[in-house]
C-alpha cells in the first residue's frame, strides 16, 4: 500500500561512525528489510550516509570498487563486503578473544549482582557455542558455580540444588541454585553477615536431611511431655534425647535433649560456640577447611 510504503521509507538509515562493525552490519541487515527502499537504491542510500571526513577514507574506497554494481540488486551485498573487508575482525581474533573471555577471564566480580554475572555468564556461553567452543550442560553447570567466586559454605549450598544423574538439568539447576541462595546476598551486608546467613541456612538444611533419613529408617517425631533421665536409644528411661524411648518431643518419643528436638548436635554446638577473631585485616576468620566463621581447623575445638 502506498501508505505502508511512505511510512517504511522514514526508517532511519545505519550510520557507521568508524567503531563496532558488527554492529553496523545487523543494522543494515535488518534496514534493508524494512526501509521500503527498491533493492537498486539501497546500496547508494548507505554510501551516502557514510562520512567524508573518516581517516580511513572508506567512502571513496567503496565507491571506486563497487561504483558499477552499486545501483543493482546486489549493490548492498557488495557494498558489505568491502566494509567487512576494511572494519570486521578476523574470524580467527574474535574466536581467540572469546575462547579467553570465558574460559579464563569469567569471574563474577564485586561490582555485580548474581543475577547479572549469571546473565553475562550465559550469554557468553551461547556466543562461544555458536564459535564451536561447546561443552556439556554438566561442565556448563560447574563452570558457572566456580566462576562465580563462591565460599565453600556457598557452593554446598547451591550444590544442593542439583541431581547430577540427571546430566542435562545440571547447568540448569546451578542457575537456579544461585538464585534461590544468593541473589538476596547481594545487597549492603558485609562477608561476615552474609556467612553467617549461609551457616543458619546450611545448618537447616543438614536438620531437613538427618530427619529425612531418620525417617526412611523408620523414626519418628514424637508430641508426648514425658521422660525420664536418661540418655538410652531404645529404652523408656530415655527422656533426654532418646530416639525411640522415653518421654516426648523426640523420633517416636525421647526428651527435651537436641536430638529429640529434632535438631542435629552440630547445629546445637554450633549455637554455642563463639565466632572466631578477627585478623589483622579486620575480617573474621574463617575455617581453612570449610569456611566457617564459627570453628577454625587451626585451632583445637
Amino acid at each position: 500500500m502506498p501508505g505502508d510504503h511512505t511510512m517504511l521509507s522514514k526508517v532511519p538509515v545505519p550510520v557507521f561512525k568508524g567503531v563496532n562493525y558488527e554492529s553496523y552490519e545487523q543494522q543494515v541487515e535488518m534496514w534493508v528489510e524494512v526501509c521500503g527502499v527498491e533493492k537498486e537504491k539501497q546500496a547508494t542510500i548507505l554510501w551516502l550516509h557514510l562520512s567524508d571526513e573518516h581517516a580511513s577514507d572508506i567512502k571513496t574506497k567503496i565507491y571506486n570498487e563497487i561504483k558499477a554494481e552499486m545501483k543493482t540488486e546486489t549493490g548492498v551485498k557488495k557494498f558489505i563486503e568491502v566494509m567487512a573487508k576494511a572494519y570486521k575482525p578476523a574470524e580467527q581474533n574474535q574466536v581467540m578473544k572469546l575462547f579467553l573471555e570465558f574460559f579464563v577471564k569469567m569471574k563474577k566480580n564485586s561490582k555485580e549482582t548474581i543475577m547479572e554475572f549469571v546473565t553475562r555468564f550465559d550469554k557468553t556461553a551461547n556466543a562461544a557455542k555458536k564459535k564451536g567452543m561447546d561443552m556439556s550442560q554438566t561442565i556448563l553447570g560447574l563452570k558457572l558455580i566456580y566462576d562465580a567466586n563462591l565460599t565453600e559454605a556457598q557452593k554446598s549450598l547451591v550444590l544442593v540444588e542439583i541431581d547430577f544423574d540427571r546430566k542435562e538439568e545440571v547447568y540448569e539447576k546451578a542457575k537456579l541454585g544461585l538464585n534461590k541462595y544468593l541473589a538476596g546476598m547481594d545487597g549492603k551486608e558485609s562477608g561476615e553477615e552474609k556467612g553467617i546467613k549461609l551457616e543458619e541456612a546450611l545448618e537447616a538444611l543438614e536438620t531437613e536431611e538427618e530427619e529425612a533419613l531418620l525417617a526412611d529408617r523408620g523414626y519418628f517425631r514424637g508430641a508426648g511431655r514425658g521422660g525420664g533421665r536418661g540418655g538410652g536409644f531404645n529404652g523408656g528411661r530415655g527422656g533426654g534425647g532418646s530416639w525411640s524411648g522415653g518421654g516426648g518431643g523426640g523420633w517416636s518419643g525421647g526428651g527435651a535433649g537436641a536430638r529429640a528436638a529434632g535438631r542435629s548436635v552440630e547445629t546445637e554446638r554450633n549455637e554455642k560456640r563463639p565466632l572466631n577473631p578477627k585478623g589483622q585485616d579486620g575480617e573474621r576468620l574463617l575455617c581453612l577447611a570449610c569456611g566457617s566463621y564459627r570453628h577454625d581447623s587451626r585451632m583445637p575445638t
